[in-house]
Parts: structure tokens; C-alpha cells; sequence
């Protein structure tokens, strides 16, 4: 994973008067997606192939953890996964993660929910999660917590 700063040039008088524009490349990011709503998971879609990433996206956790041995199979592991916390009765972020992490101990996992007070959110890497991305995402919060992820 890498990414690209451009800066425009300028000269010195203009500094001040100019914003320089920082385009971040995230091409190369292969994110597996679960969430059981459609329409979220037919968003998160279109914000990763904006940013450049390639994505699947899944309904559950035991989905995603098939998707992910299939990937890894393969030769083309994910670069990170992202959860949601909660998927009623049916497998949720915190056994997906657990289950991955024993399997995958490397695999980079976010949990995402809109319960902004569970204790998981709090403690996320207790739980085995590498961040947290808050529901309702926008954009720029996806590009930062994976910009911060790249980072570490």
C-alpha cells in the first residue's frame, strides 16, 4: 500500500494565498466489506472504487470469514476488513474478528457500527480490531481511517 502527495508549484508570494492539493492514492487496497444492510454495503462499494480500492462486500460474518480463506487461497489476501458490530441472528463483528484473528493473526480488521456506546467501540482492540469507523461513514472518514492504518 502507498499513496501519492501532490503539490502544485508555487512561488513564495503565493504561499499564503494557496492551498496545495493532496491527492491520496489508496489503489492496490483490497477491503473485504460485511455489512447486513444492501444499501450500506452498495455505498461502501462505490466509496472504495472511488478512493481506488477493490472491494467485495458480504452480508455476514461467516461469509466474510469464507471470502477471506478463499482470498488468501489465492495468493490475493485482503488488505483489511471491515465489520459491522451487530447482524441479527446471524454471525457479528466480534466473532468475525475473533475467528479470523485465530486463523489470520495478521489480518487487519475495523469494526464499524452506529452504536456509538458499546463498550466494543471503546475497546476496540480488546477485541482484536485495528480502528473504528463510526456509522454513518462518509468519504472522508473511510480515507482517513485507512490512511491511519497505513501509517502504523
Amino acid at each position: 500500500m502507498g499513496f501519492t502527495i501532490i503539490i502544485p508549484a508555487t512561488t513564495l508570494d503565493s504561499v499564503e494565498n494557496t492551498t496545495a492539493e493532496v491527492q491520496i492514492d489508496l489503489t492496490g487496497i483490497n477491503v473485504l466489506f460485511m455489512d447486513d444492510e444492501p444499501m450500506l454495503r452498495s455505498v461502501a462499494e462505490g466509496i472504495f472504487a472511488h478512493l481506488g480500492c477493490s472491494v467485495t462486500t458480504v452480508e455476514e460474518g461467516e461469509a466474510a470469514i469464507q471470502e477471506y480463506i478463499r482470498a488468501a487461497s489465492t495468493n490475493i489476501p485482503y488488505s483489511v476488513v471491515i465489520t459491522d458490530l451487530t447482524v441479527p441472528g446471524k454471525m457479528g463483528g466480534v466473532e468475525t474478528a475473533r475467528n479470523l484473528k485465530a486463523l489470520y493473526p495478521e489480518a487487519i480488521i475495523i469494526v464499524s457500527s452506529g452504536y456509538a456506546d458499546d463498550d466494543v467501540l471503546a475497546r476496540y482492540a480488546d477485541f482484536g480490531f485495528s480502528a473504528v469507523l463510526r456509522k454513518p461513514f462518509t468519504l472522508e472518514d473511510v480515507k482517513k481511517v485507512l490512511l491511519q492504518l497505513q501509517n502504523t
